[in-house]
């Protein structure tokens, strides 16, 4: 999450919003003077799912108990952050299936059974294609987010929801050992790749490594980001053994990394609202780019990257008032917040 203070208040920006936003610059990068960027079929899947890991902790997060703010993604403990980007890796490298198609699939197959497509049963169908695992039907049930009055779904309409997803097809039984009811999505799992995999980890791994440096004097943090470190180190010589050895493969790795570095840091710059002065960013070849504020919303580009001229672009954020907060009373001002669109311009020099 990110946190910005606007006013009285505080904007909070989803770090998968976020990373859309960086998607949206990544799809329209590129033009006569500014080259198309390389593996673009591997790279914007990446750039667009590199945050996709704090889906769960954004769903029910958290404050800063001593101040009662809630935290900003940089003031989170290292712990809780290697687990979300290891899940982020891991989504990138093996795929996640967007659950819109899904879900209307489903809607029709209701239809088609005289049967509508409740708040109850989306609730239902979106946690269970929110991941490719297996899932036991109990454990699921527990993970439900609550429905938009507080309350908890029922687990006879959980139960009642996957046994019509099993009718429609769109998942199947399989066994997780023991008396469980195990279940796995039919449907294909995409977007996914080893270049994905490999850059988010090295993506991640740069992060583990400047936290390292920077929280040496702290044993826990220390610990938790060496450790998140050397597995990654060793996942990414796994992922390299997949992808084989080859004279260009060194060249593809470390461009599509700094392109995922670049595309980060770009979208963070807008959604933080910090570019009060012109700002000198590398490209991944060693150029420059400078990008100037004209007023709060609109930003010059020189040399100017994109196919359009305006481009613009948007991303959603939170509303709620700066106040101290226990983790239970922000979630319940979070969900009732209203929601603003921030928008950017950003045109030629």
């Amino acid at each position: 999450m990110i946190r910005r203070e606007c006013d009285s208040d505080w904007l909070l920006i989803s770090q998968i919003d976020h990373a859309r936003l960086a998607e949206s610059l990544a799809v329209a990068w590129g033009n006569a003077k500014v080259p198309r960027l390389p593996e673009r079929a591997n790279l914007i899947p990446a750039v667009r799912d590199h945050d996709e890991g704090w889906l769960d902790w954004e769903q029910a997060p958290t404050v800063d108990e001593t101040i009662g703010r809630p935290l900003n993604f940089t003031e989170m403990p290292m712990a809780v952050s290697t687990r979300i980007w290891e899940k982020s890796i891991a989504i990138c490298h093996s795929g996640r299936q967007s659950s819109v198609p899904v879900l209307q699939e489903f809607a029709s197959f209701l239809q088609g059974r005289g049967l509508r497509m409740t708040h109850e049963r989306t609730i239902v169908a979106e946690e269970i294609f929110s991941t490719h695992d297996a899932f036991d039907a109990e454990l699921m049930w527990h993970r439900l987010p609550t429905r938009d009055d507080a309350t908890k779904i029922s687990r006879s309409t959980a139960f009642r929801t996957i046994a019509l997803m099993l009718e429609a097809g769109l998942i199947e039984r399989m066994s997780l050992g023991g008396a469980a009811d195990g279940y796995r999505q039919t449907r294909k799992i995409d977007q996914g790749s080893v270049w994905g995999g490999l850059w988010v980890s090295r993506h991640f791994t740069a992060l583990a490594e400047s936290a390292i440096e920077s929280r040496k004097d702290e044993l826990t943090e220390f610990t938790a980001a060496s450790e998140f470190r050397n597995r990654q180190l060793e996942t990414q010589r796994r992922y390299r053994e997949e992808l084989g050895d080859s004279e260009w493969r060194h060249d593809i790795e470390d461009d599509g990394f700094r392109w995922l570095q670049f595309f980060d840091r770009l979208s963070l710059l807008l959604c933080m609202g910090r570019v009060s002065k012109t700002e000198e960013l590398t490209l991944p070849e060693g150029s420059s780019l400078h990008m100037t504020p004209l007023n709060e919303v609109e930003f010059a580009m020189s040399p100017y990257p994109f196919d359009q001229d305006p481009c613009t672009v948007s991303v959603t954020a939170r509303r709620v008032r700066a106040d101290r907060y226990t983790t239970q009373e922000f979630r319940d001002v979070l969900r009732k917040s209203s929601t603003d669109r921030l928008e950017w311009r950003l045109v030629r020099w």
